[in-house]
């Protein structure tokens, strides 16, 4: 069951540092329309683009901080009753998918709604170039969510299915 956990929360890991190159990409696609603007619209885009790549960057950051320090955890916690730890680590696992979406799928919502607000309602290019930032990012971050989601459901399913509790 330890080994389960540990893999979990590497692959927990591995997924915030994928994250974290993502924002990297952001925060370059944002220079790079800064730096090269052909239109209003651009820079409305690489305001969006910057706000979303700190952001993203900062969570990651702090994710895979954490996730590290559980693995270290994980590692070094002694095990003396399998069936407990199964139980321990089912509960949690169910909490996680009933409450750990709420905030980043509300949050990345409303980004995307901001853009598709701002799409049809903002008379300047450089607010509509926002609203499109505003819209991927709020997309590419309600997906991550869902793919997060996802796998957490997946795992939950694999240790359920261990035969350690009768």
């Amino acid at each position: 069951m330890k080994d389960y956990i540990i893999q979990y929360f590497t692959t927990e890991r591995q997924g915030a540092v994928f994250g974290f190159l993502l924002s990297l990409a952001l925060l370059a696609t944002a220079w790079l329309l800064w730096r090269y603007p052909a239109h209003s619209l651009q820079r409305g885009i690489a305001y969006a683009l910057l706000a979303g790549g700190l952001f993203l960057a900062v969570a990651t950051s702090i994710t895979i901080v954490h996730n590290q320090k559980r693995i270290v955890q994980a590692k070094t916690t002694e095990v003396d009753d399998e069936r407990a730890l199964q139980r321990r680590e089912i509960s949690r696992m169910e909490n996680v998918l009933k409450t750990a979406y709420i905030g980043g799928l509300t949050t990345f919502t409303l980004f995307a709604l901001g853009g598709i607000s701002l799409l049809l309602f903002a008379y300047s290019p450089r607010f509509k170039g926002l609203g499109i930032g505003l819209l991927l990012f709020g997309l590419m971050g309600i997906g991550m969510e869902l793919f997060s989601m996802k796998t957490n459901r997946d795992y939950l399913n694999r240790i359920k299915s261990i035969n350690l509790i009768n």
